[in-house]
């Protein structure tokens, strides 16, 4: 198992990489350029670009000119895609697997992954026959929902179908709007400590619309069962209960929502994409971090930033890096902050392993 050296020559200043901050603009998006676009009201800011060495407010947020004409910098040729995704110096070796880099994760990867990795989202439905008392008056009705997926649901020509399989209370008011309006939206976010809720820091989500359709048939209601459990195999008493319901969400639309803007997947390819495998079984790792590891968290943002940092918190992680938000000190501004990994992990349990093992390093050098 691999420790991951680059965060311990970070947090030592001997490690020359980039800063890979910004505000306005999402982890998530192809951009080669990450940087803090609100810095752009800071005249006291001195933020360098680590290769440049130009102040990164001149360079890319008073020169407009330049963030859209200036050419990408180089990008690996190396036919991985975890390697040809990075932005930072190309490797002396190409066939080096391991360097800086972003996500290398498709949006239609991202989208299937973050689906495949949570178990809740925001259900929204809408009551048509409501009445409009006053302009603060919504027929839109949103509630925090379990759910399970169910996968190759038996359509012989699509075996990569996922469908979300929710249970609700008969008296659930979602259940009373179905009756005349069937089309519903989940919100599925990245995950978060308790105490952070992911929409007030505006993070990448996906937003999947469709069609609720209660599970009635006794054939499928099994499977059904099967599926949400897997999530949530504390719910064995619920699932039995006669007061709650399954209903099968049947996708018709995904959208990806990110700050610079909402873009539509494509249906067909986000069956078809491949989750990331460390991903989708990355809850553990997320939770062991912010529970156990916040300050190393802020110590390895702060010296991969080069800014003051006062805290942060990680909310995604995937095989090439993990994705951390950070708040600049005696400050009310938050970021985003990319770490990439030396080489990429091919499991959970290697990334989880790795990442331990490194912060628990970092923390004996540079917190005892």
């Amino acid at each position: 198992m691999h420790r991951i050296s680059s965060l311990n020559r970070l947090v030592t200043k001997s490690y020359n990489h980039k800063a890979l901050l910004y505000s306005n603009i999402n982890i998530f998006s192809k951009s080669t350029r990450c940087f803090s676009t609100s810095d752009s009201n800071n005249s006291s800011n001195t933020l360098k670009d680590k290769v440049s060495g130009v102040d990164i407010k001149t360079k890319y947020v008073n020169n407009t000119a330049a963030t859209t004409t200036a050419p990408p910098p180089p990008k690996g040729s190396t036919g991985d895609k975890y390697m040809d995704m990075y932005s930072g110096e190309v490797p002396k070796d190409e066939n080096k697997n391991e360097g800086p880099s972003i996500t290398p994760l498709s949006r239609s990867e991202f989208c299937k992954s973050l689906l495949m990795m949570r178990k809740s989202g925001t259900l929204s439905s809408v009551n048509m026959l409501a009445k409009m008392e006053s302009e603060a008056s919504s027929p839109v009705y949103g509630s925090i929902v379990p759910y399970g997926l169910l996968m190759n649901t038996g359509d012989s020509n699509n075996n990569n179908k996922l469908t979300p399989i929710i249970m609700l209370k008969k008296s659930d008011e979602h259940i009373k709007h179905f009756k005349h309006f069937s089309k519903v939206s989940l919100v599925v976010y990245p995950l978060t400590p308790v105490d952070r809720p992911p929409a007030a820091y505006a993070l990448s989500r996906v937003n999947l619309s469709g069609r609720m359709s209660p599970v009635t048939d006794a054939a499928q209601r099994p499977a059904a069962k099967e599926a949400f459990l897997k999530k949530h195999p504390g719910a064995k008493r619920m699932v039995e209960s006669s007061d709650n319901v399954f209903y099968r969400m049947d996708i018709t639309d995904i959208y990806h929502y990110e700050r610079k803007g909402t873009s539509r997947v494509s249906l067909a390819d986000f069956e078809v994409a491949t989750p990331d495998a460390v991903t989708i079984d990355s809850r553990d790792i997320i939770e062991t971090l912010n529970n156990d590891h916040l300050e190393a968290i802020r110590l390895i943002c702060e010296q991969y930033g080069d800014i003051r940092i006062d805290e942060a918190f990680v909310y995604f992680v995937d095989s090439a890096g993990l994705n951390a938000i950070a708040k600049r000190k005696s400050a009310e501004e938050w970021f985003d902050v990319r770490i990439p990994y030396d080489k990429p992990f091919k499991t959970a349990k290697e990334c989880k392993v790795g990442l331990i093992e490194t912060i628990n390093d970092i923390k004996h050098k540079h917190l005892n």
